[in-house]
C-alpha cells in the first residue's frame, strides 16, 4: 500500500520513482530484513526489521510518506495521497481491534438537493465521537471523520508526551498507535458514561495525551463539620481536570474479610478546590505507616519516582473512579520501587487486601472481550492441549494405530532432520563424458523404461523434431533398444553424479528424475513428460500444444481462462472438454458432483503456459473409484473428449489434478518436474502438479489444460485403491493447505524449499523429500539451468477480469454404468444462443448508484454473456471493480466517449441498475430504430412553460435549461422537433432505459454535447434529443411497449410476487444485497431456464 503511494506522489510531482536497497540478516529460515528507499536524493530507512523484503520495503515507504507530508513542498499532495487511500480509516480500525474496543462506528447524513448531495459524517470510537468535514461522496465523508479522529487522538497524544517524554526521543507510528490504543482500552473499560468529542475540553486548556502521570492528594480534612465525605480531583500539568464521581462501592460499614470493622475517617485533597458533588469514602488504614502506603500506591497504579510535583504520590485503599470526561491516558512504564524498610505484618497484609481489591476491580470493570484478549495467547495454548488430547484418545478408541504410528514417525523424522540448509555458492557445473555427451537437442521426451520396448515406445522415438529418452530400473532388460532413442541403464544414471540419485527407488517410474536432469544438461528447453502405453494422436505434438511461446510459431490469440469465483479453489477441466461424468485422478470427491459447466471465462494473453496438461482419449487418467464403479466387468473404458474445445487455463487460486501422463513442460517451469519419493506411485505425480501449480504463480506462470493429444487403451488392470487412499483422502486439504501459503523468501529456490519443509511438516509427503528438494535443485544448478525472476503477487487481493469470453461446452451423453447426466441444457442453450447472437455486438452501459455494493459484478457476469461489452456507471470511478465515474444525473454526456470506443457496436442500450431486462422478449425489436419508453403509459409527460407546482422540472431554473438549449439547436434538429412539439410546451420523461442504434450516434453525440454545455438534467435533455433526432412514430413501437412500473407499495410488499417473464422490463427492482440479487436472477430464470443452472 505505501510503496503504490510513493509512487504515485513521485508520478504526481514529477520525480524519479523510488528506488528500494534491501539488507539481509539471520538464517534462511528465518532471515530479517530491512530495507531502505531513495526518493528525490534522500534515503529514508525503514525502522525495524522484518520478517520479509516486502513489509521492510513497506515500512520504508511509510517512512517517506510520513516525513514528506510534515514539511516540504510536497507536503499537501503527500498527504493528499495518503488519504486517497483511507489510511486514517485503517489506523483508526486498527487501533480500536488492539485496545479491545468495539471497531469505529460511522454515521452519515446526507443533504442537499438529489443531483448535488452533500454528505457528513460523524465517527464514534470508544464512546467518543468526532465530527468530519462535510464532502460531496459518502466516502470522502467518511474519511475525512476518520481524518478528525485520528488527528485529534494523534494530537493528544503528542501534547500528553511532550510532559514525560524527552523532547529529543523519537516515536514512531507504530509506538504511537500502540499508545493511543492503550489509551482508547484504558477509557472504554472504565465504568460510566463517556462524552462526545465535542464536551471534551480544548488540549490547550487540558493537556491530556496517552501517558498523564496523575497526583491525588489525600489528607485528612481539617473540618470535621464537612461530614463523612470529601471532594476528590485530578490536578494534571497545573490545571485541573473536570470531576470525578466515585463509586462507592466499599461501603462505609462493610467490613472485608482480611480486616476488621475500622472506624472511617473522611480525606479531602489538597489544593485547589473542587467542583461540589464529587464525593469518596475511604476506609481507614491508619494502622499502615505512611511509607508503606506510598509503596503501596506506588506498585499498585504503576509509579515511579518521576512524579509531577514536589509530593509523592499518597493514596489509601483503591477506589473505583468514574470518569465524567474521557482520558486517553495510559499508565507510564512501571519501575521496580526498592523498599525502605523490610515489610511489617500489617504491610503485608494491606498489600494482600490492596491485590484483591485490585482483582475485583479488573474483574468487575473489564467485559469478556477485554479479559479474553487480554489472556488470548493462553486460552489457545488451553484449548490446543485439549483437542490434541481429545483427538489421541478418540484415535486410540476406534484402533487407529497405523496412522498414530505414521504421525510419530513423520515427527520423528522432522524432529531428526533440520531445515536444509541451501548452499548453492559452492554448487559446480557438471559435465558428461559419456557416450550421449555429443547428444544435444531444445527438445526431449522422457519416459521410464521399466520392462520391454512397447509399441507406443516406438511411435515416440519417431516424432519429427524430439529426442527419446528413455530411464531404465533394475528389472529393464539389458539388451534395451529404440532406434534413435537415448536409453539410461542404472549404471550409467549412478556414472552422471546426481545428488538424487541416492533417493530414488531402483524400480519405478520415479528415476524419470535423472532423464529430466539429462535432458536439460543437454539443451533441452522442452520437456514432454509422456508414459509408455500413450499413442500421440497424429505424431506430432505441435498439432495441439503451444510448444514454442516465442516467435512466429507461437500462439497469438488469447486463451480463454476460468474466472476466478469466491470458494472455488479446484475445478475439473473434463467438462470444459465435454465429459460432466468423468473426473480426473487427484480430484477431490467432494468436488466431482459439481457438473455444471463455466459458459462465461475471462482471455489472457499467452506466453506463460509453462506447464500444459493434455488429456487422454481411451481410458483417461481417472481414479480407481471411477474406473471400478462406472463400467461393467468385462467392458473396457474408451472416453471420447472435445477435440474441438478451445484450451483453457487456471487462473491464481484455482487448481486441478496434474499428472505425468501427458503434459509439456517449457524451461521456466523444469523445477517442477521432480516426482517426490516418499508417496505411493499413484500419488506422487498428482502431488507435485499441485506443488508444481502453486511455485508456479510465484513466476507468472499458469497451467494450461488442452484438448486431447494421445490415446490410451484399457488393458483391463485395474490401479488398487490402497495406492490412491491418501490422495482421496487429503487432496482437498492439500489443496487448502496450498492456496493460502504464503513465502516471503526472495528467490524461487528458497520459496520451493520452504513450501517442501511446509509440506512435510504438515504431512503431505515425508521429510525424505525435503532432502531430495535440496539435492535436486543443486543438481538443476550443476546442469546448466538458471532460475527466473519472481513477480510481484498478491493472492489476497487478485484483480478479476472486466472482458469476459463466452464458450458453451458440449454435454456428450454418459455412457458410464450408474451415471445419469440430469442436465437437458441443449434446447435451453440453443435459445441462449440466439440471443447472444441478437445482443452480441451491443453494448451494455448499465448506470449504478454510490456507494457500490458486491452486486456490481455479479449483473456485469449476467449481462456479460450476451452483450458485447458492459460499461458500469457511478458517481465514484471503483477501479477494482471496472466502474467510471459519472454524473448520472446527467450521464448522456459521458455517452459520446462510450461510442468511440466501440465503433464497430451494433447499438448502444443505457440501463439503470433497478431495471430488471427481460432480454428474450427484446431479441425481436428492429436494432436500426430508436428505443425509448415513449409508449409506456405514464413515463412521457407534457407541461408548459407556464405551469407552476412542486414538482422539480417546473422550477425557473430548469425551464430556462430547456429553453436554452432549444435555442442553441441546428436548423435541422429544431425542425423534427418542433414537428412534435410547439414552442409552449416541453416533455419530461424518466430516463431509466433508452437505446441509441448505430446510425443515430453521430447525432446523438452533437446533440448531448449542447446539452451537457447547459447542464440539462437527463430527465428533460433525453425527450429532447430524442425527438430532435426523429418523429417519435419513427421509434421502435415493440420495444419497451410492455413495461412495469412497480409503485411503492409493490416495493414495499415483494417484487418477486409481481413479476412475469412476460414484461419486457420491470422497474424499479433494485438487488440491494446477494439474496435480493439472488432472487432476481431465480425469477428471471423463468424465462431464461439457462439460469437455474447457473444458480445451481
Amino acid at each position: 500500500m505505501y510503496k503504490n503511494q510513493l509512487q504515485e506522489l513521485a508520478q504526481r510531482s514529477c520525480s524519479n520513482l523510488p528506488a528500494y536497497a534491501c539488507h539481509r540478516e539471520g538464517p534462511d529460515h528465518a532471515p530479517r530484513f530491512k530495507a531502505t528507499v531513495t526518493f528525490n536524493g534522500e534515503v529514508f530507512e525503514s525502522p525495524n526489521y522484518c520478517g520479509n523484503l516486502r513489509q521492510a520495503e513497506h515500512a520504508a515507504a511509510e517512512v517517506a510518506l510520513n516525513t514528506l507530508a510534515r514539511r516540504g513542498p510536497s507536503q499537501s499532495l503527500a498527504a493528499r495521497i495518503l488519504d486517497e487511500t483511507g489510511v486514517c480509516k485503517n489506523l483508526l480500525q486498527e487501533t480500536a481491534q488492539r485496545a479491545g474496543v468495539s471497531l469505529p462506528v460511522y454515521t452519515t447524513v446526507r443533504s442537499g438537493p438529489g443531483h448535488l448531495p452533500v454528505f457528513t459524517c460523524d465517527v464514534e470510537v470508544a464512546g467518543m465521537v468526532f465530527p468530519g468535514e462535510a464532502a460531496k461522496t459518502k466516502k470522502q465523508a467518511e474519511k475525512n471523520a476518520a481524518m478528525a479522529a485520528w488527528s485529534a487522538l494523534k494530537q493528544l497524544a503528542n501534547q500528553g508526551r511532550s510532559t514525560t517524554q524527552p523532547v529529543e526521543i523519537e516515536f514512531t507510528e507504530e509506538q504511537e498507535q500502540s499508545t493511543i490504543a492503550r489509551a482508547l482500552a484504558s477509557a472504554f473499560y472504565m465504568e460510566g458514561s463517556v462524552p462526545s468529542m465535542q464536551t471534551l475540553p480544548q488540549p490547550s486548556q487540558v493537556p491530556i495525551g496517552p501517558s498523564i502521570p496523575t497526583r491525588i492528594r489525600l489528607v485528612p480534612p481539617r473540618d470535621q463539620g464537612q461530614g463523612s465525605s470529601g471532594s476528590v480531583a485530578m490536578y494534571h500539568h497545573g490545571s485541573w481536570l473536570p470531576d470525578m464521581a466515585v463509586d462507592q462501592r466499599l461501603h462505609r460499614n462493610q467490613p472485608h474479610p482480611s480486616m476488621g470493622t475500622r472506624t472511617v475517617q473522611s480525606y479531602r485533597p489538597v489544593g485547589p478546590p473542587s467542583r461540589p458533588g464529587s464525593t469518596v469514602t475511604l476506609r481507614d488504614v491508619s494502622s499502615i505507616s505512611r511509607e508503606a502506603q506510598n509503596r503501596i500506591a506506588a506498585s499498585s497504579l504503576g509509579s515511579s519516582s518521576q512524579l509531577w510535583g514536589q509530593y509523592p504520590m499518597r493514596a489509601a485503599m483503591p477506589v473505583r473512579i468514574r470518569p465524567a470526561v474521557t482520558v486517553c491516558a495510559a499508565p507510564p512504564p512501571r519501575r521496580p520501587v526498592e523498599p525502605e524498610d523490610p515489610e511489617t505484618e500489617g504491610e503485608a497484609a494491606a498489600r494482600k487486601v490492596m491485590s484483591q481489591l485490585s482483582l475485583y476491580r479488573s474483574s468487575t470493570g473489564s467485559s469478556f472481550c477485554g479479559y479474553l484478549m487480554h489472556n488470548l495467547p493462553k486460552v489457545l495454548i488451553i484449548a490446543f492441549v485439549f483437542l490434541s488430547a481429545v483427538i489421541l484418545i478418540f484415535a486410540r478408541n476406534r484402533g487407529e494405530t497405523s496412522a498414530l504410528l505414521c504421525m510419530e514417525s513423520v515427527s520423528e523424522q522432522l524432529e531428526q532432520i533440520p531445515y536444509p540448509d541451501l548452499d548453492l555458492k559452492h554448487v559446480s557445473p557438471r559435465v558428461d563424458s559419456g557416450r550421449y555427451s555429443g547428444r544435444n537437442t531444445d527438445k526431449w521426451i522422457v519416459v521410464a523404461a521399466l520392462g520391454q520396448p512397447t509399441s507406443e515406445i516406438l511411435e515416440l522415438g519417431r516424432i519429427p523434431g524430439w529426442q527419446l529418452l528413455a530411464v531404465g530400473g533394475s528389472e529393464t532388460p539389458s539388451d534395451w533398444k529404440v532406434a534413435g532413442a537415448v536409453f539410461l541403464s542404472l549404471e550409467q544414471q549412478a556414472v552422471l553424479g546426481y545428488q538424487i540419485n541416492s533417493y530414488l527407488p531402483y524400480n519405478s517410474y520415479l528415476r524419470k528424475n535423472i532423464g529430466y536432469l539429462f535432458a536439460i544438461q543437454h539443451g533441452a528447453t522442452k520437456i514432454y513428460d509422456a508414459d509408455e502405453k500413450v499413442k500421440v494422436l497424429g505424431g506430432d505434438l505441435n498439432r495441439v500444444f503451444d510448444v514454442e511461446l516465442r516467435g512466429q510459431k507461437s500462439r497469438h490469440d488469447p486463451l480463454l481462462q476460468y474466472r476466478s469465483l469466491e470458494n472455488r479453489s479446484v475445478v475439473n477441466p473434463f467438462v470444459h472438454f465435454g465429459q460432466r461424468s468423468v473426473w480426473p485422478r487427484g480430484l477431490p470427491l467432494e468436488v466431482v458432483p459439481q457438473i455444471t459447466p463455466d459458459v462465461s471465462y475471462t482471455e489472457v494473453l499467452p506466453g506463460q503456459q509453462f506447464i500444459q496438461q493434455g488429456l487422454a482419449n481411451g481410458l483417461p487418467d481417472v481414479d480407481s473409484i471411477f474406473y471400478s464403479t462406472r463400467k461393467a466387468e468385462d467392458v473396457a473404458i474408451d472416453i471420447e473428449f472435445d477435440t474441438l474445445a478451445p484450451p483453457v487455463a487456471l487462473p491464481q487460486g484455482t487448481m486441478a489434478p496434474c499428472n505425468a501422463l501427458n503434459t509439456l513442460f517449457q524451461s521456466p517451469g523444469f523445477w517442477g518436474l521432480l516426482l517426490p519419493v516418499s508417496l505411493t506411485p499413484k500419488s506422487a505425480d498428482i502431488v507435485r502438479g499441485y506443488w508444481a501449480q502453486r511455485i508456479l504463480w510465484e513466476i507468472g506462470g499458469m497451467l494450461v489444460f488442452y484438448p486431447p493429444t494421445v490415446k490410451r487403451v484399457d488393458v483391463a488392470q485395474p490401479s488398487s485403491f490402497l495406492e490412491e487412499k491418501d490422495l482421496h483422502r487429503e487432496s482437498a486439504r492439500l489443496i487448502k493447505f496450498l492456496v493460502n501459503w504464503r513465502s516471503q523468501n526472495s528467490t524461487l529456490f528458497d520459496k520451493i524449499l520452504h513450501l517442501s519443509y511446509g509440506m512435510a511438516e504438515a504431512g503431505f509427503w515425508g521429510a525424505q523429500d525435503v532432502e531430495l528438494m535440496a539435492a535436486w535443485l543443486k543438481d538443476l544448478l550443476s546442469v546448466g539451468w538458471r532460475q527466473p525472476q519472481l513477480v510481484d503477487l498478491n493472492l489476497d487481493n487478485v484483480t478479476v477480469p472486466l472482458e469476459h469470453k463466452q464458450f458453451v461446452p458440449k454435454a456428450y451423453p454418459s455412457v458410464h454404468l450408474g451415471v445419469e447426466d440430469t442436465t437437458t441444457m441443449g434446447i435451453e442453450f440453443s435459445e441462449f444462443l440466439k440471443w447472444r447472437q441478437y445482443y452480441g455486438n451491443m453494448v451494455l452501459v448499465l448506470e449504478c448508484s454510490y456507494p457500490l455494493n458486491h452486486t456490481v459484478l455479479p449483473w456485469r457476469l449476467l449481462y456479460g454473456r450476451l452483450f458485447k461489452h458492459v460499461v458500469v456507471l457511478s458517481q465514484e470511478k471503483e477501479v477494482a471493480l471496472g466502474v467510471e465515474a459519472s454524473d448520472l444525473w446527467m450521464s448522456y454526456n459521458l455517452l459520446p466517449s462510450i461510442f468511440e470506443r466501440y465503433p464497430t457496436a451494433e447499438g448502444f442500450l443505457v440501463m439503470k441498475e433497478g431495471v430488471v431486462f427481460n432480454y428474450w422478449h427484446l431479441a425481436s425489436a428492429n436494432k436500426t430504430l430508436l428505443w425509448s419508453l415513449h409508449a409506456a403509459n405514464g413515463t412521457w409527460q407534457v407541461a408548459s412553460f407556464n405551469d407552476e407546482g412542486s414538482a422539480w422540472y417546473l422550477e425557473k431554473g430548469y425551464k430556462n435549461g430547456v429553453k436554452k438549449l432549444l435555442s442553441q439547436l441546428p436548423v435541422e434538429y429544431r425542425t423534427n422537433y418542433r414537428e412534435v412539439m410547439d414552442d409552449g410546451h416541453f416533455t419530461v420523461s424518466t430516463s431509466d432505459v433508452y437505446y441509441v442504434p448505430a446510425r443515430y450516434i453521430d447525432d446523438f453525440s452533437a446533440l448531448a454535447r449542447l446539452a451537457g454545455k447547459v447542464k440539462l438534467h437527463q430527465d428533460l435533455a433525453l425527450p429532447l434529443l430524442f425527438m430532435a433526432m426523429d418523429n417519435p412514430h419513427n421509434f421502435d413501437g415493440y420495444a419497451f411497449s410492455k413495461t412495469r412500473i412497480l409503485s411503492d407499495s409493490d416495493v414495499k410488499e415483494d417484487p418477486a410476487l409481481i413479476y412475469t417473464p412476460n414484461w419486457h422490463i420491470i422497474y424499479p427492482w433494485v438487488a440491494s444485497s446477494e439474496p435480493e440479487l439472488y432472487r432476481i436472477i431465480k425469477a428471471m430464470s423463468a424465462g431464461d431456464p439457462t439460469l437455474s443452472e447457473i444458480l445451481e
